[in-house]
């Protein structure tokens, strides 16, 4: 197996130079997921809004509902066989990079009391602890409850860490696939997509589950979250096509975004009984509806008002979800031809959906580059209508 059998998780630790010529005698399974745009209704699939008292008074209505639509800003995973024991991994995003082995579940407690000393002597000196990059791969193997033997695991992600695009959630999906079909564990979509939500919220990381049902599953769909079960309802994905030409995807560069710390946020404010935080989400989940209406009436002027709506209410949230220079580029983005923009994700600055006429793209993507209170980047996208998909090969491409 690899050598380097401690490796350090911040350290270069490349498989492929270990491997050398014997990359093409091995099968290969190449795993991917989508990550995603919500469109509308996101929050409202938090467990603390699906299990609300008020919310369970209305048995006829979904407990949450949100709308999204697949991206091909994929998660990637592509797995070798190379005999020997233990788990190899390597792990690239946009902006980071690090590797993890194990050999057993045993290895994984010793990491975690490892975790919680340096946490602790970090407390103690006053300084900042940051957590272990490879902490959500950790959940996912206790997830399985199991650790393959023999086998590197190479992991990408497209989208940027923080986008709000829902990459961590697809990027779960996909290497917990990964880990049952070594095992050869078939295992549905909707467990995967379970499993992975209950991983990160093994972390205590608030969120809830659209992401991962996003990733299993693709294409575009109204997700209705009830306590027993989730239920997609899909939608005819040709009506993206009018759509596509007039968005614009904008990431904001932001390595200190964590969509949980803003989730947190908005829970407590629920839970608290804040009126307009609990009127919102109410909304929230009712535009959600709303949209699927009117986009299977190909009504796209009522599309844009919802987009708009949408942002209207997720602002009333908490104060973190769109910073005044997040406003500021909205307001810069209308005035530059922009007729709706949706904060995806939590929000913050994470990433922004802008919708224009053909005729104003150039001008508001021009706005967009050019405004110089935060480092804003155009993200080339397309829907995708594939979720979870896997293939084998024989070569290392």
């Amino acid at each position: 197996m690899i050598k380097n059998q401690n490796c350090d998780r911040t350290q270069d630790c490349s498989i492929r130079e270990y491997l050398g010529e014997k990359h093409t005698s091995y099968p290969t399974f190449m795993i991917r997921a989508p990550s995603r745009i919500d469109l509308a209704g996101g929050t409202t699939d938090l467990k603390i809004f699906c299990e609300d008292e008020e919310v369970l008074q209305d048995p006829e209505r979904p407990h949450g509902s949100t709308l999204n639509a697949a991206i091909n800003l994929e998660a990637m995973v592509d797995v070798f066989n190379v005999g020997g024991k233990g788990l190899y991994v390597q792990s690239y995003t946009p902006h980071n990079k690090f590797c993890l082995y194990l050999q057993s579940l045993d290895d994984l407690k010793k990491m975690d009391g490892r975790d919680e000393e340096e946490e602790k002597e970090a407390k103690k000196n006053g300084e900042e602890y940051k957590k272990p990059k490879d902490l959500l791969l950790r959940a996912l193997i206790k997830q399985a409850g199991f650790v393959p033997q023999g086998f590197v695991i190479e992991t990408y992600a497209k989208a940027p860490s923080g986008s709000g695009l829902g990459s961590s959630a697809a990027m779960g999906v996909t290497f917990l696939k990964s880990l049952y079909e070594v095992q050869g564990i078939n295992v549905s979509l909707s467990q995967i997509a379970e499993q992975a939500a209950q991983a990160e919220w093994s972390l205590s990381i608030v969120g809830g589950k659209q992401d991962q049902y996003a990733a299993a599953f693709g294409g575009l769909n109204l997700w209705e979250f009830r306590q027993e079960k989730t239920d997609p309802k899909p939608i005819d994905f040709n009506r993206l096509n009018y759509l596509r030409d007039k968005l614009i995807l904008c990431y904001i560069h932001d390595e200190d975004r964590i969509s949980g710390d803003m989730n947190e946020e908005v829970q407590n404010a629920f839970l608290s009984g804040d009126p307009v935080v609990r009127r919102s989400l109410f909304r929230l989940r009712d535009i959600a509806e709303d949209m699927k209406n009117a986009l299977k009436n190909e009504d796209y002027t009522r599309f844009v008002e919802l987009l708009n709506e949408e942002t209207e209410n997720r602002v009333k949230l908490h104060s973190s979800v769109a910073p005044p220079e997040v406003l500021n580029l909205i307001d810069v983005a209308r005035n530059s031809g922009a007729n709706a923009a949706k904060i995806l994700g939590a929000g913050g600055k994470g990433s922004l959906l802008f919708y224009a006429e053909n005729g104003e793209k150039e001008n508001l993507v021009k706005a967009i580059e050019g405004f110089s209170e935060l480092d804003c980047e155009i993200l080339p996208f397309e829907f995708g209508q594939e979720g979870l998909t896997i293939r084998k090969r024989n070569i290392l491409e």
